[in-house]
Parts: structure tokens; sequence; C-alpha cells
């Protein structure tokens, strides 16, 4: 089985992607949920059934991990054999990001194997409306 690669959009749960949204727009003060999907080299789903660990970080600019959700704290594994992984955040969460663009990449194991992924899709955290 080759390594999957990750989709390129991240689908803000709840709100409408645009076509070729980039970056992913979220605001400081809110909740959020986002849809990742993997897919082959063919662009065919890759079953992630298997995965004993996966990672979602956001980073700085100076690629250091500012938040990170796991299996055991934010994300679910939708569906594996449909490929979908559900990234849980909250308020709290994007106290911690900076206002504007924000790196992310994700992190597999899968039968042994790990897998590190850039996203081609940031967050980007715009300031809390009060």
């Amino acid at each position: 089985m080759s390594p999957p690669i990750v989709q390129g959009l991240i689908v803000n749960v709840g709100v409408a992607p645009q076509p070729g949204q980039n970056p992913v727009v979220v605001a400081q003060n809110s909740d959020a949920q986002f849809l990742l999907s993997f897919f082959d080299e063919n662009n065919y789903p890759y079953d992630v059934t298997g995965a004993s660990a996966i990672e979602f970080s956001v980073l700085e600019a100076d690629d250091l991990t500012v938040l990170s959700k796991t299996l055991v704290s934010g994300i679910t594994l939708v569906s594996g054999y449909r490929n979908q992984v559900l990234v849980s955040m909250v308020a709290a969460d994007f106290a911690l990001l900076a206002n504007g663009n924000n790196d992310c990449q994700v992190n597999l194991e899968i039968n042994g194997s790990n897998y590190n992924f850039n996203l081609f899709a940031s967050l980007n955290v715009q300031p809390s409306v009060i």
C-alpha cells in the first residue's frame, strides 16, 4: 500500500466551503470542526482504519508546534474506509494561535509506518468580535 497524501482542502464543518478555499478562516473566539480526507497518489480514498496514531498540529512561522490534537484529545476517526478524520477545536484552542495564517500538518501512524504531511490549506485565525 502506497503512502497517503492529504487532500488539499480542509472542510470547516458547518461553514459552506468555497471552491479552492485557502486558508480556512476561523474566528478566534469560536469552536470549530475540520474534516480531513486522505488520498493515495492516484486520488483514491486511502483507508485509515488501521491508524494507531493521528496528530493534527498547528505551527508557528518557525515550525514550532503551538497546538496539537490527537486521537485522545480532539480527533475522531469518522470513517476509516471512507478516509475521514474529524478534528474538533474549542475557543480556548484558538486563543493559543496568532491572528493570521497558521500552517498545519498531520502525522499518521498506520500499520507501524509513520507519515508526516504539511496541509495545503492553513488556518486563518481572525480576531474575536465581541
